[in-house]
């Protein structure tokens, strides 16, 4: 059983989610304010978060950093009712570990509970592909001993599931519901990702995140 935090204004949807975990066997805290989140959060001391990103008087995403730093190591699960790629594509930059668009439905809600609980500890937390390696516990890729770069966490997964497969095809469907969960994935956000990591590796000639048209993605390593 996991503890969980929901912050959002709409008290429907709280009440909604909430009977929806206790089903699960989850305990469930709810706030409806940002107000001295940083200290409610660290008093409930959850380990999983779901965060609406709008409220009639704060901002979700404004307050995340506050959260972590009460919560360092609990997933923050950014929570939207807005489809707009603007929306997403802020929400992607924000450091949440994860996207939901309302409304959400028991399997996906069960689906999410479930892969963070998995999460905590990944299987892998250093991996090496080329000259580099990947230290998806503290986000960070290194060339030799040099770090080249900081990754936001979507980043991360996104690059240590394609290297985990080096020279092998990785579908859409696949990278996006490793990266964000197949409800909330988008094409768009995928290129970004690439795009940053390819970014971090243009010196190299030898390896380069491909794309396949309409198919996916794959790391090439020559």
């Amino acid at each position: 059983m996991s503890k969980i935090l929901i912050i959002d204004d709409d008290k429907a949807f709280c009440t909604t989610v909430s009977v929806m975990l206790q089903k699960m066997g989850h305990e469930v805290v709810v706030l409806n304010t940002l107000k001295d989140i940083s200290k409610k959060t660290e008093q409930i001391n959850p380990n999983l978060i779901l965060l609406d990103i709008e409220f009639p008087d704060a901002d979700g995403i404004r307050r995340l950093p506050d959260i972590k730093m009460s919560a360092p190591d609990t997933p923050i699960v950014l929570v939207t009712s807005h489809g707009e790629d603007a929306f997403v594509s802020r929400a992607i930059k924000s450091h949440g570990d994860f996207i939901l668009q309302k409304p959400i439905g028991f399997a996906t809600l069960r689906e999410i509970v479930r892969r963070f609980e998995t999460k905590h500890t990944p299987a892998l937390t250093i991996l090496s592909f080329g000259d580099y390696v990947l230290d998806v516990k503290a986000h960070e890729l290194k060339k030799g001993s040099q770090v080249i770069g900081n990754l936001t966490p979507q980043e991360t997964r996104f690059l240590a599931y394609i290297a985990s497969h080096p020279n092998q095809v990785i579908t859409f469907d696949e990278i996006n519901l490793h990266v964000w969960g197949d409800e909330v994935g988008n094409q768009h956000g995928l290129y970004n990702l690439k795009a940053k990591i390819n970014k971090l590796l243009k010196d190299d000639k030898n390896i380069e995140i491909i794309t396949l048209n309409r198919v996916g993605f794959k790391l090439s390593i020559l």
